[in-house]
């Protein structure tokens, strides 16, 4: 019995393309999580920071000058990079979502039709052009290859090639027609749903290469709820060890 075995390419777009959502909802629960944290901290150091501008004279009988003002700077410190989180993340979370819908277009590229021609490195090849039709269009063309064998003259056979590459021509232009409506349509529900621009609603379609990258922007936020969590666990020290 023959195994229902996949080819590679096929194999492990499929896996790549099945796991670009969860990959998009870890990130998503990633960020949640680390929000909840942070949001904390700032909660709390806004209150810490009200309470010691409004009970400053209270706070001097057990702290001394030095230690006040570098509590209060610190405090400043991880409000600023708490809300700077956050509107970093936000930014990230935008250029994120662009990647994954630019993810799901290339994979599910991979499962439509062509709709560009692929090069034939030898357009007389009746075989590689059959084989070119089914690999592209699932369709299977093979009966021609058949009659091909049993004709008796080169101008028969040539027939049957000119055919099959006719063929293999129409079905490209004619998915790539589909595809072009298809993209065309999309756009147009978008500009008529959000308000989209034209420019806007065709950078959905691809990869935006402006401004900083996704990984640029994502350093940046761990780099800022580092620091947030950092300077909080100083100031809590910093409590402790002067009181």
């Amino acid at each position: 019995m023959k195994k229902n075995l996949e080819r590679p390419f096929d194999y492990f777009t499929k896996i790549f393309f099945e796991n670009i959502e969860k990959a998009n909802d870890n990130f998503i629960f990633n960020f949640n999580h680390t929000d909840k944290i942070l949001v904390w901290i700032v909660g709390f150091s806004i209150a810490g920071l009200s309470l010691i501008v409004s009970s400053l004279s209270e706070l001097e009988k057990s702290y001394n000058q030095l230690s006040i003002r570098t509590i209060l700077i610190l405090l400043v410190l991880i409000i600023i990079f708490g809300i700077g989180h956050r509107l970093a993340f936000l930014h990230t979370l935008k250029i994120h979502q662009n990647i994954i819908f630019f993810l799901k277009g290339a994979f599910t590229e991979k499962r439509m039709t062509l709709t560009e021609f692929e090069p034939i490195s030898n357009p007389n090849n009746i075989y590689e052009i059959v084989q070119k039709i089914y690999d592209g269009f699932g369709l299977d063309y093979s009966d021609n290859i058949e009659l091909y064998n049993n004709s008796e003259s080169e101008g028969e056979k040539n027939r049957y090639t000119e055919y099959c590459l006719a063929e293999y021509k129409r079905l490209i232009n004619l998915s790539k027609s589909e595809y072009d409506f298809s993209l065309t349509y999309i756009k147009d529900i978008l500009k008529q749903a959000y308000g989209f621009s034209d420019e806007t609603a065709n950078s959905i379609f691809e990869k935006d290469e402006s401004g900083l990258s996704f990984t640029t922007w994502n350093n940046i936020c761990t780099f800022l709820s580092s620091m947030t969590i950092i300077l909080f666990i100083l100031v809590l020290i910093i409590l402790v060890s002067n009181y």
